[in-house]
């Protein structure tokens, strides 16, 4: 949980528009991110931010034949894994969001068409028409 809520917040702040990070710089700071996190938390014995990662091969095997045991092994941990991750993400944006989102700069993001020819529908006495615009 705790894993995946700092992945999901530092996810949510250089994707943030209003920190005006470069998109190139993105995936860059994801992948750190991600490698802050696995070196972080992995060292104890693996790390559990990913649902397929424990889940896909528990469904091989019981699939290969080794029965329902590979759902009972170590106290049923198998649900652990699935629910956690997802615990932690919507607890990391959240957490985000009521330190960073709300106190953030209190500024509207313009989407713009300038430079596009959008192709506008007009609708006037129940017929529709398409105007055109250059930006």
């Amino acid at each position: 949980i705790i894993g995946t809520a700092i992945l999901a917040g530092l996810i949510c702040l250089i994707t943030d528009k209003r920190h005006r990070i470069p998109a190139g710089f993105v995936p860059p700071l994801a992948g750190s991110i991600m490698s802050m996190v696995a070196m972080t938390f992995g060292a104890n014995g693996g790390f559990a931010i990913n649902p397929a990662r424990d889940l896909g091969p528990r469904l091989f095997t019981l699939c290969a034949g080794y029965g329902w045991q590979v759902f009972s092994a170590y106290g049923f941990y198998f649900w652990i894994p699935i629910v956690g991750p997802l615990i932690g993400a919507v607890l990391g944006a959240w957490l985000y969001k009521l330190f960073v989102g709300l106190h953030g700069l209190n500024e509207e993001l313009e989407v713009s068409s300038k430079g596009y020819n959008v192709s506008l529908p007009v609708y006037t006495n129940g017929e529709s028409h398409v105007k055109t615009r250059a930006g």
